[in-house]
């Protein structure tokens, strides 16, 4: 089988370094190992290794046969995405060495560094529609908010350890951790900081009061005109944002009609990480 050489970097937080991952030796030598096995049986293999006492390494719980089966599946080019501690635990199996395959990346620019933390910030935005808004984590386990949190919190880690001499950019890439589990907690839409809205409007075409406007006008009316209960919404749309919030849904009708692949969940994505993408610009990018 030919393997495309990955070229993807890995932040290991015990080092607090960046690896790139030789899959293509690695392959090689889970073929001579286990080539003629099942990956169940890998995945048993590295339980028995990484719960072995030794003096040099430790390991998080072992990765299970799910979890082997997407390593695999990344190592020959196929697969979207794995992690640094599976990799080790899988190189531990094969080597005794957990960075066997990993090949210590040269430090890099600032710019270089942000774009790294900005993809990761893109991998949890990007999730939001497939995890039905962090309901469940990427196993499809309904503890998704947790799980992404905790994510989060590792990106705040390499925030740390790559910025720790830089409080500007330090400070404002962990203003956005905190945002992303603002986030993360909302079950709705639009669920972001306030400054977010600020800085890309059209977050707010997503707000329910477009759908009492549209679909309930009487009782749209009868809200505003009566203080108590017109605190029920966030804010009232002047005429323009109204007008303005209907071409924009014109727009997406159109798209539909085409069938093309979009939902409002999947537009509401798409202006989140326009919106993250405008920050980064005006914080970060000189």
């Amino acid at each position: 089988m030919s393997i495309r050489k990955r070229t993807e970097q890995f932040y290991d937080s015990e080092t607090g370094k960046f690896y790139n991952f030789d899959n293509v030796s690695f392959y090689k030598d889970y073929e001579v190992s286990f080539g003629d096995k099942s990956v169940s049986e890998f995945s048993r293999q590295i339980s028995k290794a990484v719960t072995r006492n030794d003096i040099n390494y430790s390991f998080n719980i072992a990765a299970d046969r799910r979890t082997i089966s997407r390593l695999i599946n990344f190592v020959v080019s196929s697969g979207k995405s794995t992690s640094i501690e599976t990799i080790k635990q899988a190189s531990y199996t094969l080597k005794r060495d957990p960075y066997a395959y990993l090949n210590e990346v040269a430090s890099n620019s600032k710019k270089e560094n942000c774009t790294m933390i900005n993809k990761e910030f893109v991998k949890i935005l990007n999730v939001i529609v497939d995890t039905h808004f962090y309901n469940y984590d990427s196993n499809g386990n309904a503890c998704g908010k947790e799980y992404y949190c905790k994510q989060v919190d590792k990106i705040s880690k390499q925030i740390y350890d790559l910025f720790w001499d830089d409080e500007y950019t330090r400070k404002v890439l962990l203003q956005l951790c905190d945002d992303l589990k603002v986030i993360i907690s909302y079950s709705s839409m639009p669920g972001t900081p306030d400054y977010w809205e600020e800085i890309n409007p059209k977050i707010r075409y997503f707000d329910p009061v477009y759908y009492f406007i549209e679909n309930e006008p009487e009782l749209y009316k009868e809200i505003c005109a009566n203080p108590s209960k017109k605190a029920i919404f966030r804010f009232i749309p002047s005429e323009k944002d109204i007008q303005k919030q209907r071409e924009y849904f014109v727009k997406y009708n159109e798209m539909k009609n085409k069938n093309v692949d979009i939902t409002e969940e999947k537009l509401y994505k798409n202006e989140l990480l326009e919106t993250l993408n405008l920050i980064f610009h005006q914080y970060l990018v000189k």
